[in-house]
């Protein structure tokens, strides 16, 4: 992500949210209580639980070509959340907090 450009990032995070709100957050039409809240709420957390499942399935098929076993599913979770690695093995250059 780092190697695209910043700018592009924040004006494309603007858009998306501005969409968001806009569609699903303040329908105009008629009056629909907390549906569209309650809509994007779920759909946020379908597909965040979407996004581990497909990471899991694919971190299996990797541990099952080099033949290790599978972890407890809690030892999966906390791999699946910390941050990601480069393919060489290290972990993934986290920009510093001072940096632009």
């Amino acid at each position: 992500m780092k190697a695209w450009h910043r700018g592009a990032w924040a004006v494309t995070f603007v858009v998306s949210l501005f969409a968001v709100v806009q569609i699903m957050l303040l329908p105009h039409g008629h009056h629909s209580g907390s549906v569209p809240l309650v809509t994007t709420i779920a759909l946020f957390v379908v597909f965040g639980v979407a996004s581990l499942v497909f990471r899991d399935h694919y971190e299996a098929k990797a541990r099952e070509r080099e033949g290790k076993p599978e972890p407890p599913w809690r030892k999966r979770l906390r791999e699946a959340l910390r941050p990601a690695h480069t393919e060489d093995g290290g972990a993934a250059e986290q920009p510093a907090a001072d940096e632009p």
